[in-house]
């Protein structure tokens, strides 16, 4: 069957200079407000507050993707987390791996969109060829950061590759 609507794999990858320990329990909804600046998430279902299989969350818009509702759907510590992310015109698969490498991490993301709608159909086709690597490029710069210094990397600094 052909798809109906458009879609965007890609993927993008960072070493961090942590251990896969130290990295992963900030891949969440709620611990990302200690290091993305503007990040808004609020949890709907959770035991423990955070990120844990089947785990729900909401976010506010950063982009144009608009707000979302966040589905922890894999949940293995320090080794992998999966969410899907449903918005009002697109749904997202995130993939996160972490793998110890050195003295640190090989992280890696990938990032399945798929329209749902026509609008859906524009903001696919405007990511251009790696949607994963624009996003996640300045989010890992933030990440490494915090795990660096304990603080949050300005989003200006950290989308023009500084930090």
């Amino acid at each position: 069957m052909e798809n109906v609507r458009k879609r965007s794999v890609s993927d993008y990858g960072r070493h961090i200079a942590a251990a896969p320990e130290a990295v992963f329990p900030l891949l969440c909804p709620v611990r990302e407000l200690e290091w993305i600046e503007g990040w808004r998430a609020k949890t709907l279902h959770s035991a423990s507050g955070l990120a844990e299989l089947d785990a729900v969350f909401t976010t506010a818009p950063l982009s144009d993707v608009g707000p979302e509702v966040w589905v922890c759907s894999r949940h293995e510590p320090p080794r992998r987390v999966d969410y899907v992310r449903v918005g009002r015109h697109t749904a997202i698969r995130l993939q996160l791996t972490l793998e110890p490498a050195g003295q640190g991490t090989a992280l890696a993301a990938l990032l399945v969109v798929s329209a749902l709608t026509q609008d859906g159909d524009a903001i696919v086709a405007a990511m251009g060829e790696s949607p994963c690597a624009a996003l996640f490029a300045p989010c890992f710069r933030m990440l490494e950061h915090f795990l660096r210094t304990g603080t949050m990397l300005p989003r200006a600094q950290a989308l023009a590759g500084q930090g």
